[in-house]
């Protein structure tokens, strides 16, 4: 496979990042060991049901689980899908549903083992004398593998939940050590929300849908881009609208006056700044 991979793929497989020998080394390591624990589980528990001696069923249910752990392929991209329909992008919430997701991706590998090693135990006990039944060969399966699941299932919850925290990346720089640094972020519903750096004191500074933003100090005014890539001019629970600017901007290239009066956007095309004046609520190009 590995040949036929880099026969019909050959930029894929020497694409950078991947590393075949380490990749080949991880997977030697860890899916080798991976199979002998299951057949070597999960054999007496079929062989029990079945009629099987241990040593007669450990290698043909070796090669079972050789067929399931391929098969976890494509369960990993439906898990996968699942995560992207089901996991929220904002890192609160996402946290908080990760370990329900986590578990529910453990039972998707499960359901898929069970049939494909339902599948293959099938043809195994086709020519058996007497004939075995088949709720009575599933029933097999399905103990077989959650036994071993009892182990594996903990051992990658423990492995894929995620438990760093962002100060532990950043411990010796100065803003970590400051658990009451104001952090300013775009919440999970488009609003503008402030909090201390130690997730506390957490409120909302823009109560409108927010992409671009300049805010002051105080966080009592803002300049922003929002809904329909309109601009807004925000201050003391305030809203003004500005006018089409006529070109595009983002937040490096606009600010506000320190009154809150005026706003200026910078055209990278002209080179000018037009400025926009909230008591008038006229727009004015400044050479």
């Amino acid at each position: 496979m590995l040949a036929l991979c880099c026969l019909l793929l050959p930029t894929t497989a020497r694409a950078d990042g991947i590393d075949l020998p380490v990749a080949i080394g991880y997977g030697v390591g860890i899916f080798l060991p991976l199979l002998l624990f299951n057949a070597t589980v999960e054999a007496p528990i079929v062989g029990r049901f079945i009629g099987a001696r241990f040593s007669e069923l450990w290698w043909p249910w070796f090669k079972a689980n050789v067929w399931s752990l391929l098969s976890g392929i494509p369960v990993l991209f439906v898990n996968g899908a699942l995560k992207e329909w089901w996991v929220p992008t904002e890192l609160g919430a996402r946290l908080s549903v990760y370990p329900i997701f986590l578990v529910v991706s453990i039972l998707v590998y499960l359901l898929a083992t069970v049939l494909v090693e339902f599948l293959y135990a099938r043809k195994l006990v086709r020519e058996a004398e007497p004939p075995i039944a088949k709720g009575r060969l599933l029933k097999a399966v399905v103990l077989a593998n959650v036994a071993s699941y009892v182990v594996l299932g903990p051992a990658f919850f423990a492995l894929e939940y995620p438990r760093t925290d962002i100060r532990e990346f950043t411990a010796n720089t100065v803003w970590a050590s400051q658990p009451t640094l104001t952090v300013l972020a775009v919440g999970p519903e488009g609003r503008l929300v402030r909090a201390d750096l130690n997730g506390q004191g957490q409120r909302v500074v823009i109560p409108h849908v927010v992409q671009d933003y300049v805010v002051s100090s105080n966080l009592t005014s803002a300049l922003y881009r929002g809904e329909g890539d309109r601009f807004f001019l925000f201050q003391n629970g305030t809203n003004v609208a500005i006018p089409e600017l006529g070109f595009w901007c983002r937040a490096p290239e606009m600010d506000f006056s320190p009154a809150g009066r005026y706003a200026a956007f910078f055209n990278s095309g002209t080179h000018q700044i037009r400025v926009f004046d909230s008591q008038s609520g006229q727009l004015r190009d400044v050479p």
